[in-house]
């Protein structure tokens, strides 16, 4: 199996339908993609997931399961050339630090935008290779490729030929001109699985940067998931619904009578359980998750799309009239997104305004958590006895494990002994002669 993965600096995805735009040109490309990091991870991938530690703004990681070894990525972000040294320091220093703390069998891939310039020097050939788009090494590349020789790294972004348009991974704004910056480091005992590492130009999400991918040629093992993981989420607001409800009632009244009775419990719950679900999905169905897609609709895609297809005549042949229809493509897309979402959350308002005014209070209060809440990631994770994060499974239950064994046997040096204030009195437990009295 070979599983494909790019570096992209995609500048912010707080604009209408960046978020979507990212997804699809990830898609498209087949990619497991990346001051805020993160991955974008498909569906399939996902289930091999082992943990993702977010370290700071900068740096986070992702550790997928191997069909014979574990593949750890560490996505990075660094700052820019004009950064006071002390910041670009203690970057450094936390990016090695967390290389530190990683599991040394595993397949290290270190990937992002580090701001830094790798030239052709002789001295750094083991590392970088010959292969660069730049002459000479940066102060930012210094760094990266003393990380790199600490950790027995290649950079392989700058390490097989390539054509130089498929090299410049940032374009010089106003000029024609590109640097390379964004790179890709792999432990060199995994070099060799490592191949086709190049500049995708065509990926558009209004980024100066491009898409940087490579293909991984490992094997990944699916990990199963309980089938508990999976909890359906009903379609409750069909009950809402003329007769839905009475409808649901008389069909789980029905299978119950139709049963003859039996002694044994378990029987009888198992029964009782899958009449109340089967009678759910006939019914009222399960809810489905449709984020953004109440606003990201045909017209959307068919406006970026028209919008991609500008760009590409643009990288082909940089023209002022190319430039001109490409800019006005692009105000025109994001137009449209920004009006489909401003419909749709002013519907939104709208439905709050009409649930407060017919008193609907749970409709009301749904709504209004809908618009304001924010993402909350499920966190699987916890640290052990020296502050580390854990987040495989095993090792999070083995730590549950010893906390409250130490809870129980009564450790003082393992339990929470934090003392909490509040604005309350203290309630004071009753006396033994207070409660027979009461019962007199």
């Amino acid at each position: 199996m070979v599983m494909r993965f790019g570096t992209w600096n995609v500048r912010t995805l707080l604009q209408a339908g960046n978020m979507n735009i990212t997804a699809e040109e990830a898609e498209r490309y087949k990619m497991e993609g990346n001051r805020g990091v993160g991955f974008i991870v498909s569906k399939k991938v996902s289930r091999s997931v082992l943990g993702f530690t977010p370290i700071c703004e900068r740096i986070c990681t992702l550790r997928i399961k191997g069909k014979f070894h574990n593949i750890t990525f560490v996505n990075a972000y660094a700052p820019t050339g004009g950064t006071e040294d002390e910041i670009v320091d203690e970057f450094h220093l936390t990016l090695q630090s967390v290389c530190d703390e990683l599991p040394k069998h595993d397949a290290i891939i270190t990937l992002g935008d580090f701001n830094a310039k790798l030239g052709k020097e002789q001295i750094y050939k083991d590392i970088i290779g010959r292969r660069s788009l730049h002459e000479a090494t940066n102060s930012n590349g210094l760094r990266l490729v003393q990380y790199a020789t600490t950790n027995n790294f290649k950079v392989l972004s700058t390490w097989y030929p390539r054509k130089d348009i498929y090299k410049g991974t940032w374009n010089i704004p106003g000029t024609n001109d590109t640097n390379q910056i964004d790179h890709i480091l792999v432990s060199k005992r995994w070099a060799t699985d490592n191949e086709n590492i190049r500049t995708y130009r065509g990926a558009n999400s209004d980024s100066d940067h491009f898409l940087v991918g490579s293909r991984l040629k490992q094997k990944i093992a699916l990990i199963t998931r309980n089938s508990t993981e999976n909890h359906k989420r009903w379609n409750t607001d069909k009950f809402d619904e003329t007769d839905v409800e009475c409808h649901y009632q008389q069909e789980v009244q029905w299978k119950l009578q139709e049963k003859p009775p039996s002694y044994d419990i378990e029987e009888e719950w198992t029964y009782i359980k899958e009449t109340i679900i089967t009678s759910a999905q006939n019914i009222i169905g399960e809810k489905q998750n449709k984020k953004n897609e109440e606003w990201y609709d045909q017209e959307c895609r068919e406006i970026i799309e028209v919008k991609r297809e500008a760009r590409l005549k643009c990288i082909q042949r940089n023209t002022t009239v190319n430039q001109e229809e490409y800019n006005r493509k692009r105000t025109a897309a994001a137009t449209v997104c920004r009006r489909k979402k401003r419909e749709v959350l002013k519907r939104k308002v709208d439905e709050i305004v009409e649930h407060h005014t017919k008193n609907e209070s749970k409709k009301f209060h749904k709504r209004i958590q809908e618009i304001t809440q924010e993402f909350k990631p499920r966190v699987n994770a916890c640290r052990n006895t020296d502050g580390k994060i854990l987040t495989e499974k095993e090792d999070v239950q083995r730590r549950w494990k010893e906390y409250f064994e130490s809870v129980f046997a009564g450790n003082p040096d393992d339990t929470d002994s934090t003392t909490f204030f509040t604005a309350e009195n203290e309630d004071i437990q009753p006396s033994y002669e207070e409660v027979a009295n009461l019962q007199k």
